[in-house]
């Protein structure tokens, strides 16, 4: 009985073909089939190729041709790790200046890609004058040290800058502060550093001397401030209340937002 079950079998397979005709796989997700459908994906939510936005915090959205597919992304040319059904990422503390986002998907079952999509961007999240940690966030292990820039962002005029920045001692360890190269155009300038570790905080205070280059004008890095990680957690770097820009006639210019740095350690 099994063997003449296994013969009828046989003859509907050879039956159901015309002499000649290969066997097609029906899956329209495998390659081999000649209506196969390759990956695809394609951004639902993201900022327009080329596009300026005003917030240093965005979400990112996308989607695939099928269920059950596999994704990733790269901000900034950073890819992620392929995740099954991720279809969206929001991104914090989003340096201002140029950006990208790109995204890929993939059928899990066969590794096959989608081709890469990209948009750029522009973020321009800080109105100036502004005093302002660049990068806005770093992420690093114990024991690392990673390096700050502080910016003075969109001013006309500056001549000299005075500013607090206070941190947690047990935290993080200031390794140096430096002067930055915006006050350096002229001939002379002043730098001048008040650090206290015990209480956390140091005091910076700024100015061009050249009467030829009295001030400077645009975007430019004031100080630079090396950091290193001495436990693990989220720390901040934030300024004080009473900071200054002024101008060759020493009259004080209004800050409009002064924004601090954050470490996130792993």
């Amino acid at each position: 009985m099994f063997r003449k079950s296994i013969i009828f079998l046989s003859a509907i397979i050879w039956f159901a073909c015309e002499p000649g005709e290969e066997f097609l796989p029906a899956n329209p997700l495998d390659s081999e089939n000649p209506n196969y459908i390759p990956p695809q994906v394609t951004f639902t939510s993201v900022p327009s190729e080329g596009s300026t936005v005003s917030t240093s915090t965005l979400t990112f959205e996308w989607e695939g041709n099928e269920a059950g597919m596999v994704y990733r992304y790269a901000f900034d040319s950073l890819w992620s790790t392929w995740e099954n059904e991720k279809k969206s990422i929001t991104i914090d503390d989003i340096d201002e200046g140029l950006h990208s986002i790109a995204a890929q998907s993939s059928y899990p079952t066969t590794g096959d890609t989608s081709n890469v999509i990209s948009v750029n961007f522009n973020v321009n999240a800080v109105l100036g004058p502004s005093l302002l940690f660049y990068p806005r966030k770093h992420v690093a292990f114990f024991g690392e040290t990673v390096t700050f820039q502080i910016l003075a962002e969109e001013v006309v005029g500056l001549s000299g800058a005075e500013f607090l920045v206070n941190y947690d001692p047990t935290m993080v360890q200031i390794e140096s502060v430096t002067q930055g190269e915006f006050f350096q155009s002229g001939t002379q300038s002043i730098f001048h550093v008040d650090h206290n570790t015990t209480q956390g905080s140091f005091f910076i205070l700024t100015a061009i001397l050249d009467a030829e280059t009295p001030s400077v004008d645009g975007t430019g890095v004031l100080a630079e401030v090396v950091v290193k990680l001495l436990n693990q957690g989220t720390n901040n770097l934030s300024f004080g209340s009473t900071n200054k820009f002024r101008d060759p006639d020493n009259i004080e210019i209004a800050i409009s937002e002064a924004i601090g740095g954050i470490i996130d350690q792993q």
